[in-house]
């Protein structure tokens, strides 16, 4: 033989042909299991199968070289041992692949061909226990006979399995799609103790993991109650190292597992299993898609609700709200935030809710000596230079309004009882047309149901060609899902009938709001947008000076102090409508400054003296009226004439008499 038709044996790979039963043709047996639940001495027995075999056939075994692998299915190309043998074919290397049987080496839908690249190569394929040999005449049709067998046998399997799961679902059993929060147990603790993998698996139930829980709760009273951001969220829980659940070794949130939990339905008790399916390319790479909708599977266990209705849905709404301010804004467009990070989750209690009384602008955040402050932003720098030169000390104002708040909250003065009376008569009234409204809705909803039955009765007799008719359908798909959710909407606040509040309930919830408003920084920025109107920053500037001091005003919303009191208890319809008609409070002013004597002499006198000394009045007579002395009464008229004189934008009038006798 010439010495560029052998083969020399090596396990680098190359290109070069081979001439069958070549002593020196190398030999591989492969070994495999599909899942790590198999008997784990399978591959050394399909390996002594293969061996014998062999020395039937009179093949040389005792070089060969074996390769086994546990819990690696045979559809998939992506196994260490399947790409070497691809990739060894790929470059044309001859060699002996020997199996107990076909799918130990794969069973999808490519291994005809990779066989005969082998054979092509000068290799040769063998399976034991089919008596498959690549020598032999007609081995084509059985190994492709059972490429076919052996990949509608997963199939098969994969629906057997789900048939299997789909049964447990049904029965309330776990099928292996529980989630955080929740725990499977043995229904028969002593058959799953003594069970090792032969017979039916134990029956397994699921309850609720009470650690777990504590968790869910925790994340759901921060987001919908606090008011905390997804990310802080998340910061949080890793901070303290709050475990993930026993299917991550991560304690690492981030905002997209806290955005899982927050849109689980199952931790209100409804479940639903089987929404999507794995299918497999020709290279057996896995994805999931999803079913038809009539094949899912949905169950309700209230028993296994973690947190209520009302709070769940409290936070999809926020979720949505999250989704139109952050979500992407089409056309391409890269996604980012409508608006700045500050306006949803500000630093300061008062960061945004604050404009100029002037202008009318947003003020500004900036720092004066390390202390941060409220600007006018178009006091400086600015063709229209707005005139409010003063600035706000934003502590300050944050402490000695959350104190007038606080004092607003315990007195409960007349006009928030006002306000509390018309809500619960509103409240009230709306509860009593409730029955109605739900009966009208529920009628509606059984007519339109109808009207689709029947549209979709035509459809399926031939009338799809009808343009007027699909159209008119899908307008009454939507009206359904409208009347779907008004219909799951009362009901929610039907619930509520016995939580009419009382007197006595609403100052407990009062108090409460002002612990808040003091304790939780974070929160009471939130709450204090819709229970402060008007925040309007002024300056008062004393005649004859050229800097003043800020003032704060606002008003306290009656509607939005019972709102963030008793956020449970908002409801549909025109129950708020009405209460947004209820009167606010008085105007409350804070100012950051006080008048000296001389400001407060030049209010007082100002004006007077002016005129007493343009109508000649002597000096004596001014100290006999007003009883200053001779130089604050002089002081005052000059600075009254002054800002007049400012005040006109034009030369004052002079005081002859100069002196002050």
């Amino acid at each position: 033989m010439h010495e560029r038709d052998q083969c020399a044996p090596q396990n680098s790979l190359r290109r070069g042909n081979c001439i069958y039963g070549s002593p020196i043709m190398q030999l591989f047996i492969i070994a495999r299991t599909s899942t790590d639940m198999q008997n784990p001495k399978s591959p050394e027995d399909q390996v002594r199968e293969v061996r014998a075999g062999l020395e039937r056939m009179g093949i040389d075994h005792s070089n060969a070289v074996v390769k086994m692998a546990h819990g690696e299915s045979g559809l998939s190309d992506d196994r260490a041992i399947f790409r070497e043998i691809e990739q060894r074919i790929k470059y044309g290397e001859a060699f002996i692949l020997a199996v107990d049987d076909q799918s130990r080496f794969s069973r999808g839908i490519n291994v005809r061909g990779l066989i005969t690249d082998l054979v092509y190569n000068g290799g040769r394929f063998i399976s034991t226990g089919e008596t498959i040999d690549t020598e032999h005449e007609g081995w084509e049709s059985r190994v492709f006979l059972n490429e076919m067998h052996h990949s509608q046998s997963s199939k098969d399997t994969g629906r057997r399995v789900r048939r299997g799961h789909a049964g447990r679902v049904h029965a309330n059993l776990s099928a292996g799609d529980y989630c955080f929060g929740f725990e499977s147990y043995p229904i028969n603790p002593d058959y799953a103790q003594n069970y090792h993998g032969r017979g039916p698996k134990p029956e397994m139930a699921i309850r609720i993991n009470d650690a777990e829980a504590a968790v869910v709760r925790r994340m759901y009273h921060e987001f919908v109650v606090e008011g905390k951001s997804l990310n802080a969220i998340a910061k949080g829980l890793t901070k303290d190292g709050v475990s993930k659940g026993h299917r991550s070794s991560s304690t690492t949130w981030t905002h997209t597992n806290v955005v899982e939990k927050l849109k689980n339905a199952k931790y209100i008790g409804v479940w639903e299993w089987g929404k999507t399916q794995t299918i497999r390319n020709s290279a057996g790479k896995k994805k999931q898609v999803p079913v038809e909708k009539n094949e899912v599977i949905r169950t309700k266990r209230p028993e296994l609700g973690i947190v209520s209705k009302e709070m769940f849905d409290a936070a999809q709404k926020k979720l949505e709200h999250n989704k139109k301010i952050y979500g992407t804004k089409g056309q391409g467009r890269r996604k980012q935030p409508k608006n700045h990070h500050t306006e949803e989750y500000p630093n300061y209690l008062l960061q945004g809710a604050v404009h100029c009384g002037n202008c009318g602008k947003r003020m500004w955040i900036g720092q004066r000596k390390r202390e941060p402050m409220f600007f006018c932003p178009t006091h400086r720098d600015c063709p229209d230079r707005c005139a409010l030169q003063a600035r706000v000390p934003i502590h300050e104002a944050e402490q000695r309004i959350l104190a007038i708040l606080g004092e607003v909250l315990a007195d409960n003065p007349e006009w928030l009882q006002r306000v509390q009376a018309a809500m619960t008569a509103e409240i009230q009234a709306y509860l009593d047309r409730l029955p109605n409204e739900l009966s009208e809705r529920e009628q509606e909803l059984g007519k339109v149901q109808a009207q689709i039955d029947r549209g979709v009765d035509l459809l399926l007799e031939g009338a799809d060609k009808n343009p007027s008719l699909n159209e008119r359908v899908k307008q009454l798909e939507k009206r359904k899902a409208e009347l779907e959710a008004q219909i799951v909407e009362l009901e929610a606040a039907d619930r509520q009938r016995h939580r009419l509040p009382d007197e006595a309930w609403v100052r407990e919830q009062l108090a409460s709001l002002a612990e808040v408003l003091t304790s939780d920084t974070r929160r009471a920025a939130v709450l204090l947008r819709s229970i402060l109107v008007d925040l309007r920053v002024g300056q008062v500037i004393p005649p004859g000076k050229q800097r003043g001091f800020a003032t704060l005003s606002f008003r306290i919303s009656g509607l939005g102090v019972l709102r963030a009191a008793m956020p449970s208890l908002s409801l549909p319809g025109s129950a708020d409508d009405a209460a947004l008609e209820s009167e606010a409070s008085e105007t409350f002013e804070i100012s950051f400054g006080n008048l000296t004597q001389m400001d407060r002499w030049v209010y007082q006198w100002g004006e007077t003296i002016d005129t007493m000394r343009r109508q000649g009045v002597l000096w004596r007579e001014v100290y006999e009226t007003t009883g200053l002395g001779s130089g604050p009464a002089y002081s005052v008229l000059q600075r009254y004439r002054a800002w007049r004189n400012d005040q006109a934008d034009g030369p004052g009038v002079g005081d002859d008499d100069q002196s002050a006798a």
